[in-house]
Formats: structure tokens, sequence, C-alpha cells
């Protein structure tokens, strides 16, 4: 009898501890886990959510800045796995920032390296980081001068791919 006694009484104390925590976690610095808080689920779909909207912002401050012209050559695989974008999840990409010096407009593409051969859909995010719900090959746009626009370029498949960013001005 005196065997169970001890795992029993810590049964029922950690019994008692786990089913007494108030749903939806408490306040900061108690025992609350990753779920707990508002906007959360228990399954983690809207920590997911919460990481992709953080992980936009978080790859246009890595973002590699450019000018009017082509850029050398540039691995998709330059900067982590921050966004889900044309190609869909689990693509490796590269963000590029571009300050326009005039009101204009731009055409933007993303190139095999040394050729005309456009290799991958290109996406853009505007100056607050927000996607523009839009991925084509070739994109041209107005832009004011001053105005700063990030550009996002998946490889098309899981392995990481090398491009030439050009942005254009007529």
């Amino acid at each position: 009898m005196k065997r169970w006694a001890l795992p029993g009484l810590l049964g029922l104390a950690a019994c008692g501890r786990l089913g007494f925590d108030p749903p939806g976690g408490g306040t900061p610095g108690d025992d609350a886990m990753p779920g707990d808080g508002p906007g959360s689920s228990i399954d983690g779909t809207m920590m997911m959510l919460d990481a992709a909207i953080d992980a936009a912002p978080t790859a246009c401050a890595a973002a590699i800045p450019i000018n009017l012209g082509r850029t050398g050559p540039t691995s998709t695989c330059a900067l982590p796995d921050l966004i889900d974008s044309c190609a869909g999840s689990a693509k490796q990409e590269v963000i590029f920032k571009f300050t326009a010096s005039a009101s204009a407009g731009h055409t933007f593409a993303a190139y095999n390296p040394g050729t005309q051969n456009v290799s991958n859909s290109t996406q853009m995010f505007d100056a607050t980081c927000t996607l523009v719900p839009s991925c084509a090959a070739v994109t041209g746009r107005s832009f004011a001068a001053g105005q700063i626009v990030y550009f996002v370029v998946e490889a098309s498949t899981a392995a990481c791919a090398m491009i030439e960013f050009q942005i254009s001005s007529p």
C-alpha cells in the first residue's frame, strides 16, 4: 500500500494543477503554453498565421537594395525562407528593395543569368511590406519619386535558383 502512496499523491497534485488552469492562459510569467493567448488555437493554426505575418517585415528588413538596371547573379537561397509567394510554400526566395529615383513607369523581371529568359515569377510588396496580390513573369508599374517597393522572387522548385533581377524605366 505504501509503495503507491507517493506516486498517487504526485498524480493527484499534477491532475489538480493541470485540470484547474484557466483556459486562455494567464498573465505573463506564469505557466502559459504556446497557443494559450487570445487569437491562438490549440492546433497552432493562428500561431502559424502570426508567424507568417511577422515573416514579411523580417524579410523586408533583410532585402537587398537595388537600383535601375540588372543585378549580378543572385541566389534565391541568399536569405532564409520567410515568405510563401508565387511559387507556393517551402520555396527559397530572394527579396530586393528598390527606391524609385523619379516618377515613371518601371518594368521588372527575374532572368536566368546571362540570358533574356524570364525564369521565375515576381511579386511585389509595398513600402509597409504588405504583399501586392499579383504574380507575373514581367510586370510594369508606375512608381512615384522616392517610393520604396520590395520584390520577392521565389525559386520555382524546392532547390535554390540563380537569377538576375532587372528593373528598367523608359
